[in-house]
């Protein structure tokens, strides 16, 4: 497919999915104002809270459709974005087109491709693979290096306990 074919096909798909958006955001809109205020409201404080609570919001920001349904406006339940670079290109405000970003990052999230565009994380994320890995492998460095310092005899002995019941 050339890029003006897809080009084509990615705007008839979008002005396809554009209404059905635009009714779901005031579905959820009415639902964020009435039964799910109280709820909405309590997210939103987590989110804008101390250290501790900014953990428990991206805990339950982890869940998909609860992100979706409390990452709002809490005066007119509108939908928002934490989508850095969807406010950088002046896609991700209030609303629909919040709720499309939003839904194009779940979806994305779900085929596999995440990350963050937090250094904090990154770094976070990064270093605790490091660490496990780095343990393993001093671990096996100790173990090597104990057996070379050994004396034959010690290494027999030791195989020889290895292999035999003590009482």
């Amino acid at each position: 497919m050339t890029g003006g074919r897809l080009g084509m096909k990615v705007k008839q798909l979008m002005g396809k999915l554009r209404p059905l958006i635009e009714e779901l955001e005031k579905i959820l809109q009415k639902l964020r104002t009435g039964p799910l205020k109280k709820v909405v409201e309590r997210v939103e404080g987590l989110r804008n809270g101390n250290f501790l609570e900014k953990r428990v919001a991206d805990m339950i920001d982890k869940n998909p459709l609860a992100k979706i349904l409390t990452k709002a406006d809490a005066a007119t339940g509108a939908s928002r974005t934490g989508n850095r670079f969807a406010n950088a290109l002046g896609v991700g405000e209030n609303g629909a087109n919040a709720l499309t970003t939003n839904l194009t990052e779940t979806g994305l999230r779900l085929a596999g491709m995440s990350g963050t565009s937090s250094v904090g994380k990154a770094a976070w994320r990064g270093s605790a693979g490091n660490v496990a890995e780095q343990g393993i492998e001093q671990g096996v460095k100790y173990g090597y290096n104990q057996s070379q310092t050994e004396g034959e005899d010690e290494r027999r002995e030791a195989t020889d306990r290895g292999f035999s019941l003590e009482e």
